[in-house]
C-alpha cells in the first residue's frame, strides 16, 4: 500500500500500546464489578486498545507484506511458522478485544472481564513470538548488546582497568 511503507516500519513500536492496554483492562473491569468509579478506565483501555489494536494489526501486515512474508492478493502467510502463529494469535486477540470492548460499552462488565482476560492471554502469546521473530537468540542478542565495537560502547559500558 504506497503512502503506508512508514507504518509498516513502525510495527515494533505500535505494538506495546495495544498490548498493554491489554494486559491492564482486566483491572480496572473487575474493580468496576464493585466499584462503578472505575468504569471510565476501562472504557479508555478498552478504545485505547482497539484504536492502537487495529494500527497495530495494520503495520504487522504491511511489514509482512513488504519482507514478501505474505503473497501479493494474500491476507496470510502461504506457510506455517512463526509468523503465522503470531498473525492468527494478533487477529483472534483483536476479536477478543472487539468483543469486550463492546461489552463495556453495553455496560456488560462481568462477561467484558471474561473478553478481556481472553484478549490479554493471546495479545501476550503474539507478542512473545513475535519477540522470538525478531529477537531469536537472546545470547547473541546480549553479546552483539555489550559488544565493545559500538561506537557508543565507552560511553556505556565501564572501563576496565
Amino acid at each position: 500500500m504506497p503512502g503506508f511503507d512508514w507504518m509498516a516500519r513502525e510495527h515494533p513500536a505500535l505494538v506495546h500500546l495495544p498490548i498493554a492496554a491489554s494486559l491492564l483492562l482486566p483491572v480496572p473491569l473487575a474493580l468496576s464489578l464493585k466499584r462503578p468509579e472505575w468504569i471510565p478506565a476501562g472504557r479508555l483501555l478498552a478504545w485505547a486498545g482497539f484504536a492502537g489494536g487495529m494500527a497495530a494489526i495494520l503495520s504487522g501486515f504491511l511489514w509482512a507484506r513488504n519482507m514478501d512474508l505474505i503473497a501479493p492478493g494474500a491476507l496470510m502467510p502461504a506457510h506455517p511458522g512463526l509468523i503465522a502463529t503470531h498473525e492468527w494469535l494478533a487477529l483472534s486477540g483483536i476479536g477478543a478485544g472487539i468483543i469486550s470492548l463492546v461489552l463495556v460499552e453495553m455496560k456488560q462488565f462481568r462477561p467484558a472481564l471474561v473478553a478481556a482476560l481472553v484478549w490479554a492471554v493471546l495479545w501476550g502469546a503474539a507478542g512473545h513470538w513475535g519477540g522470538k521473530m525478531v529477537f531469536p537468540e537472546p545470547d547473541a542478542i546480549s553479546q552483539n548488546i555489550l559488544s565493545t565495537e559500538s561506537p557508543w560502547a565507552t560511553w556505556v559500558l565501564p572501563k576496565s582497568s
